[in-house]
């Protein structure tokens, strides 16, 4: 063949080649890509499919059953009511069926999330949903850092031969419009199988339920219950074997119908909550726009702090589902400041599910930020998500929330794992974390515009799950004005895998420098300098809980000599620090604890550092010793008001009662 016959050939082949693609496409079939939709009560699923026109419908109601033959259909979609059923579609030729193009199709509930949310209805079988509730809490209430995430979710019914047991990483949820629509028998979380108390039993929470029996929240940091119906009583730490220690949680918009002993709880919030009456106080137990009896006495006396009237708060957005609308998000833009608990939702907007894109771990930072750019309603579901890019929220009025503890985890050295660009958004339910060095966590950018950020249930931590070395120089910055804060916990790891000075290093916990910014429940402990720096004006907090790092050297790596302090008043920082410059800032209920386990002597000058201008009003300020060879020196600035051994406790901080102090 010579050069002319051989390009002949090549350019006949080149000009059959559009031809021949074109015979392919138009002989090409398929039948895939099922989804739902949800309308009057049925769920509607729609498939793609080519070079057909009829199907035949199977279905199945358990999985290891056989298909069964339901009928033809002639168009590419079908409805149901029963939303666990397994279906099958088979495509039909010259009504024979094809068995090359065969479509499985997973119940409603599996597509809608993915095999890491479980969701029961009160048609399953009771002894299942106990064993697959036991099953998880046999290993998720030891395994303090496991990968398992898990949310468990129940549709309205009665579950009431069920005991909820709530491991680390479980959340459960109810999806009814109230919490007395899902019932169990009660709740028993108790202390951690190897220590014997619950002072590590963090990480788990539940919203929107039921309980009749008598019931036990033994728990800690990082955990809340919110929307809960205790129809009996509820205690909230196990020393039925031991000293069953706890130390602090968080109960908000919740009705408590019996009596709450809170055991050994050393501080606990209660928020907008109703209840017949608290036992009694140890440290710190606060109690804002709740109705029930509590303990009486002086703060000395009592330990108790009672704020009638809530401070602002928006309400957390929770799931439910709807009978006629499917799947949704009733969510909330109105600022309250109420008393007891209001399950009312007249003021909320039901978002259909469908307008939520749902995320899952293997949807990388890349993939996350075009979610970002493009939706402003956005699901994390239960597990790892490895950011290796700064994800950034961009989209006034973001939903953005996490189902059962839901972990960003910084890799690559990224400078911020969370960048909030936007405003008026509600961001909830995640837990921050890093493998490597970060410079901060969560950053909400300056926005002076903002009116109604809501950030609830966030918790961070440094170090503790990982063998790598990390570090953070700050894991919390509020740079936007108006933002309500509603549950955090900033923890640097004093325990766990690879923990120590240079292996989990962590500077500041939370810096503030927006104005008229509240926090409710502010929980932050062992980071080297301020846990708390407070540079904003307007501020409130009600409820702090702090800790001093536990594993200083010495003292010479605890000093403020470069921030101009001199002699005694250079020794060691603050926990909560008020910059020199704020004019008004409000504290009430604050417990701020002194523990050094190194066995070297370092004290700090003072808990609380704070200027002495006009609008400062401090309540109920408790610095208190722990542990260790050191310890505070003064509770506020140079005051040590009433003095306990090594405690300390300022009632009442202001320029009514230091007025030596303000008019300086």
């Amino acid at each position: 063949m010579n050069f002319k016959e051989a390009k002949f050939i090549s350019l006949s082949l080149l000009m059959a080649l559009p031809f021949l693609y074109g015979c392919q496409k138009q002989n090409d079939k398929y039948i895939k890509d099922p989804s739902y939709s949800f309308l009057n009560g049925q769920a509607i699923c729609e498939f793609k499919a080519k070079g057909f026109k009829e199907f035949n419908l199977y279905s199945k109601e358990h999985i290891d059953d056989e298909y069964e033959l339901i009928k033809q259909i002639n168009t590419n979609t079908f409805s149901t009511s029963s939303f666990q059923t397994f279906f099958k579609v088979v495509s039909l030729e010259n009504k024979i069926e094809n068995n090359d193009y065969i479509l499985e199709i997973n119940p409603y509930f599996d597509m809608v999330f993915n095999n890491r949310v479980k969701i029961f209805t009160d048609q399953d079988d009771e002894n299942d949903i106990q064993n697959f509730i036991d099953s998880k809490y046999d290993y998720l209430s030891i395994d303090e850092w496991s990968e398992d995430r898990t949310e468990v979710l129940f549709l309205p019914g009665s579950y009431d031969d069920v005991v909820l047991k709530n491991g680390y990483y479980t959340s459960f949820r109810g999806l009814g419009y109230s919490p007395d629509d899902v019932s169990f028998n009660s709740l028993q979380t108790v202390n951690h199988p190897n220590t014997g108390n619950a002072l590590i039993n963090f990480w788990r929470s539940l919203e929107n339920l039921s309980f009749n029996e008598d019931s036990m929240w033994a728990i800690s940091q990082a955990t809340s219950i919110r929307r809960g119906h205790f129809k009996s009583d509820l205690v909230l730490s196990d020393n039925r074997g031991g000293n069953g220690w706890s130390s602090g949680g968080f109960i908000a918009n919740s009705k408590i119908d019996g009596i709450i002993n809170p055991g050994t709880q050393q501080q606990f919030l209660m928020r907008n909550d109703t209840f017949d009456s608290w036992t009694h106080s140890n440290m710190n137990m606060v109690f804002e726009g709740c109705v029930g009896e509590t303990p009486e006495g002086t703060w000395i006396e009592s330990r108790t702090t009672i704020q009638e009237q809530s401070l602002d708060v928006i309400e957390k957005p929770y799931l439910v589902f709807d009978n006629q609308k499917g799947f949704g998000v009733m969510a909330f833009d109105n600022l309250i400041s109420h008393v007891g608990h209001n399950w009312s939702n007249d003021n909320g907007t039901f978002i259909p599910l469908s307008e939520f894109k749902i995320l899952t771990p293997e949807d990388d930072a890349k993939t996350i930020n075009n979610v970002f750019k493009n939706n402003k309603y956005v699901i994390f579901t239960p597990g790892i998500y490895s950011i290796d890019k700064t994800l950034e929220v961009i989209q006034d009025n973001s939903i953005i929330f996490g189902l059962g503890y839901a972990t960003l985890s910084a890799k690559d050295n990224v400078e911020k794992i969370m960048s909030i660009k936007s405003k008026d958004n509600k961001i909830c339910s995640l837990l921050f974390q890093s493998e490597t060095n970060t410079k901060n966590y969560l950053v909400l950018e300056e926005n002076n515009d903002n009116q109604k950020t809501l950030l609830s249930d966030l918790f961070f931590r440094v170090g503790g799950h990982t063998t790598t070395n990390v570090s953070v120089d700050a894991c919390l910055i509020i740079n936007q004005n108006n933002v309500i804060g509603d549950n955090f916990w900033i923890w640097r790891a004093d325990h766990g895998k690879n923990i120590g000075f240079n292996k989990n290093y962590a500077r500041l916990g939370c810096v503030i420098n927006g104005h008229a910014v509240t926090c409710h429940a502010l929980m932050i402990e062992h980071f080297y300098e301020y846990q708390l720096m407070w540079n904003g004006e307007d501020g409130e907090v009600i409820f702090y809980q702090s800790e001093t790092p536990y594993d200083l050297p010495n003292q010479t790596y605890w000093m403020r000599y470069d921030e101009g302090y001199v002699g005694e008043e250079a020794f060691g920082y603050p926990s909560y620090k008020i910059n020199n410059q704020v004019i008004n800032h409000k504290a009430l209920g604050v417990g701020i604890y002194y523990i050094n386990t190194s066995n070297i002597y370092e004290k700090c000058y003072t808990a609380l550092e704070t200027p002495c201008n006009d609008g400062i009003n401090l309540f109920h300020i408790s610095a208190r010793y722990f542990g260790g060879e050191g310890r505070f020196t003064h509770a506020i600035n140079n005051i040590n008001g009433y003095e306990e051994g090594l405690n300390m406790t300022v009632e009442l901080f202001d320029k009514n009662t230091y007025p030596e102090l303000f008019n300086k």
